[in-house]
């Protein structure tokens, strides 16, 4: 069985042109080449790899090259998550589903005193409990069995709210 070193260098060279066009066209960013060559590197750091004919070749390196490319996109999440830009940072001029921060707040301000006028009693009870950490007090707080039960109780009172508000916003 070949094993990394008893492959062509030809086959690595046409190798090397598929991983970069690989990643070029499913990672739409500048370094498809540093993808590519992180790929190689990870296979020819396992000298003991062996294939079963020098056709897996492709095979092995799509496989490994899907690992890259997970790797990657993991880091470069977090690279944009941890940098501290303004898109990411509540501000005044954070931008959410077409609201600034303050129409934000008047939003919900709108949508609390709507549910304190449409919903009911229990209702009312459970989506003013929402926010509550420990999710078992308020369920026994409110006469049910545990925390399963308030949050079926609280996705119930969300689809009514969202009726609700559905059916203002369309005017009807």
């Amino acid at each position: 069985m070949p094993t990394c070193r008893d492959i062509p260098p030809e086959k690595w060279a046409h190798a090397t042109r598929a991983l970069v066009q690989f990643f070029a066209h499913r990672y739409t960013c500048d370094d498809a080449d540093d993808l590519a060559q992180d790929t190689l590197e990870a296979i020819w750091s396992r000298p003991d790899y062996e294939f079963k004919s020098e056709d897996d070749l492709m095979r092995v390196l799509h496989a490994f090259a899907n690992v890259v490319l997970m790797a990657s996109r993991r880091k470069s999440r977090k690279r944009i998550a941890g940098s501290g830009d303004v898109e990411f940072a509540a501000g005044p001029d954070y931008n959410a589903f077409g609201l600034t921060s303050v129409e934000m707040s008047i939003f919900f301000d709108q949508v609390m005193k709507k549910a304190e006028v449409e919903l009911g009693g229990r209702d009312l009870e459970v989506f003013r409990k929402r926010d509550e950490k420990d999710k078992g007090a308020a369920a026994r707080e409110l006469g049910l069995r545990g925390q399963g039960h308030f949050a079926v109780a609280l996705h119930r009172v969300m689809k009514k709210l969202g009726r609700i508000l559905g059916k203002d916003a369309r005017g009807t």
